[in-house]
């Protein structure tokens, strides 16, 4: 397992969280956490982005085999590499209940997002 690969797998599990909101609710947050990253939160680095993103996270293990987590999965390749275009979050750096001040730019499900 190559440092890339981890990242990736981190991405996806912090994602999952946001499970109640579907697949386009866990795909935004991995999108929201890339924005960040490209905008140079943390110097760019993934790992204290993600944390960031979920510091308090007690990890629900997801079922592999569950359709809408398979999808998050075929996505997060793209997402973390930039080769599939942000078109759910407008390039979103922030979710509720951290928006206070800033542009509201989508809405998935219980998640707003923020510019």
């Amino acid at each position: 397992m190559t440092g890339e690969e981890f990242i990736k797998g981190l991405l996806c599990l912090v994602a999952e969280k946001e499970r109640a909101n579907g697949v386009n609710g866990m795909l935004g947050f991995m999108f929201m956490i890339r924005n960040r990253v490209n905008a140079g939160w943390y110097g760019g680095d993934w790992g204290k982005v993600i944390e960031d993103a979920a510091p308090d996270l007690t990890f629900h293990y997801p079922d592999v085999r569950d359709p809408s987590f398979q999808r998050v999965l075929q996505e997060v390749d793209g997402i973390y590499d930039g080769t599939t275009a942000d078109t759910l979050t407008n390039g979103a750096i922030s979710c509720n209940p951290f928006g206070a001040g800033r542009e509201r730019v989508a809405q998935i499900g219980s998640l707003t997002f923020f510019k």
